[in-house]
């Protein structure tokens, strides 16, 4: 750590970063899902046959930065300027959320293999 004092927002951020990356992967799966189904092949860009492209390279992303997290989370923790006392708690915690986050990012991937793409939800 450096000359600079301790931050308590920074703890807070480097324990909760692997949660995080988890809701922006949800952000964007879902969002993505959601937007593509309902547009169709409206754009004149992007169609549907894309959903699979941002749904697994998003997916393979989230998966290395929060796996990355979990085994390496004084990286983190030094850009941050987390510390305390307490810092070999934070970083036990920030390796068990980002450890949970991983877990939970690749239950969403199985979902999303298993399931068709824009099926109707009646």
């Amino acid at each position: 750590m450096s000359g600079r004092s301790p931050s308590t927002v920074g703890t807070l951020v480097a324990v909760l970063l692997g949660p995080w990356i988890w809701a922006t992967h949800f952000l964007v799966v879902y969002g993505a899902h959601a937007s593509l189904c309902e547009a169709g092949n409206r754009l004149p860009i992007v169609d549907v046959s894309w959903l699979s492209v941002i749904l697994w390279g998003s997916t393979a992303i989230t998966w290395l930065l929060t796996v990355g997290h979990a085994a390496f989370p004084e990286y983190a923790h030094d850009l941050l300027h987390a510390g305390g006392s307490e810092q070999s708690f934070t970083k036990i915690l920030a390796r068990m959320l980002s450890g949970l986050s991983a877990v939970a990012v690749s239950f969403s991937a199985i979902a999303f293999t298993v399931m068709p793409y824009c099926a109707d939800l009646r």
